[in-house]
């Protein structure tokens, strides 16, 4: 069986639903990006239900719906119902976060832990521990900081790494 098979066989499993407002809009009803700051990804999934709630095949859809078993449900907003993502799509996430912020830190070392928390959208203390993780295997020089400020790097201050 061929990566084309497989694509047209989860084609064919997927309901023939008539004026469903979803079709051609998936980006709405698909998880929020990894990262996404917790109001973000309420504000997604709400926008998502409201559509669901005025869509003529809601009733169509339900009934798909709760005939998949568990583990094979689409993660996002399906039938009006917010589905979250099982452990694999999590891990998934997780690393797709833990990539982004060594390649934000490796970028630019110098930005402060609060300032790339916010732009990828994601826990101080988790570009803390990530800082902390490149720090150690060397990949980006130590910063000292004082006030949330870089300042020198170990080196410029003549400390050997």
């Amino acid at each position: 069986m061929t990566v084309l098979d497989d694509l047209l066989g989860l084609l064919d499993a997927a309901p023939k639903l008539r004026g469903a407002r979803c079709v051609g809009r998936s980006e709405m009803f698909d998880p929020p990006p990894p990262g996404s700051p917790p109001a973000a990804q309420v504000e997604h999934a709400a926008a998502a239900v409201a559509v669901c709630h005025g869509c003529p095949a809601l009733t169509a859809c339900r009934a798909w719906w709760d005939e998949l078993a568990r583990a094979e449900r689409p993660a996002g907003v399906v039938a009006g119902q917010v589905s979250e993502p099982g452990p694999a799509e999590r891990r998934k996430a997780r690393a797709d976060l833990h990539q982004a912020l060594d390649a934000a830190l490796c970028a630019d070392p110098t930005v402060t832990n609060v300032d790339h928390a916010r732009r990828i959208g994601c826990h101080v203390g988790t570009v803390a521990n990530a800082r902390r993780a490149l720090e150690t295997a060397g990949r980006i020089p130590h910063v000292i900081r004082k006030s949330g400020r870089p300042r020198k790097t170990l080196q410029q201050n003549g400390i050997p790494a």
